[in-house]
């Protein structure tokens, strides 16, 4: 985990902001402060406001679980908090609001034949399905705008690879969300560096145009984490790290209320390949989805 968190930290922009030596042993504090770092994390004139690393060593004395060691080492840089800050803003994220998540794979969805493709219909449906069994969004949630006009009660922060996961999703809702009375409104990047690349296979996309793009790519994906992280509810894939990881994030900073896996049926697949390196993957209360269908 503390080494190369993947080619988030393993690429060219980290090797020429850190240097070939301590890159060689690792690419972590190319985003993230040394582990157990309990320096302030900013004030709240921040686009996210910050989560009190406080909160750490009382959980570490009462249970030191898998996620909270986790949650321990995810301490992003100055840099790196800068750099989501700019990218909640991007995205119109509201931290007045409760978030949900999605998190859509979509590059290795066509190269790896165990990976079930899901529609953004069927996400959006598990959502929605979650949020109104813990009675979240719904009309006694909403508040006004500044001008006057009511605002959503929640939003849903769509995290892909795909740069046309976010309309999936607003179509999805525009459909399902009038019926379920709850009121949510879509959020996500549209047109990244990630989305460029990956949207043709994660596993070709291995080239960089150089260390800039390089870095915008792992801060745009590692924004995603982070994001997902904040949610209340989050459906995904458990065969990817990302959607693993901001659960856990999630459980231990206690923000997660559910995690629902679209492919949970890979979870004692996945248990067992993952024993091999000490990770665990079902730190989290994977749920199944309740309203799985065969299509899609």
């Amino acid at each position: 985990f503390i080494g190369h968190l993947g080619r988030y930290t393993n690429n060219s922009g980290c090797l020429r902001r850190l240097g070939l030596e301590p890159f060689s042993r690792s690419g972590w504090r190319c985003h993230f402060d040394d582990f157990l770092s309990l320096s302030p994390l900013g004030g709240d004139h921040r686009a996210l406001p910050p989560i009190s690393p406080s909160w750490f060593v009382s959980r570490l004395r009462a249970r030191a679980t898998f996620d909270i060691l986790q949650a321990g080492l995810w301490m992003p840089s100055a840099m790196l908090r800068s750099q989501f800050d700019a990218l909640a803003r991007a995205v119109g994220y509201d931290p007045a609001r409760r978030l949900l998540g999605v998190h859509i794979r979509r590059g290795d969805k066509k190269t790896n034949p165990y990976n079930r493709y899901h529609s953004g219909f069927e996400y959006v449906r598990e959502t929605l399905q979650a949020a109104r069994e813990l009675g979240l969004c719904g009309a006694s949630g909403a508040s006004t705008s500044t001008d006057g006009e009511p605002k959503l009660g929640c939003q849903l922060f769509v995290a892909s690879d795909s740069a046309v996961a976010v309309r999936e999703v607003e179509d999805a809702l525009m459909e399902l969300a009038p019926a379920s009375g709850l009121g949510i409104e879509a959020i996500g990047l549209v047109g990244s560096a990630t989305q460029g690349r990956s949207s043709v296979g994660v596993e070709v996309a291995t080239a960089m145009d150089g260390s800039s793009l390089s870095l915008l790519m792992a801060h745009e994906v590692l924004f995603d984490i982070e994001l997902l992280s904040r949610a209340s509810v989050v459906v995904g894939t458990v065969a990817s790290q990302v959607t693993r990881l901001a659960c856990s994030l999630g459980q231990a900073h206690g923000t997660l209320s559910r995690a629902v896996a679209l492919d949970i049926d890979l979870l004692p697949y996945l248990r067992g390949l993952f024993a091999q390196w000490s990770i665990r993957v079902d730190d989290v209360p994977w749920q199944r989805p309740s309203a799985h269908d065969s299509g899609g």
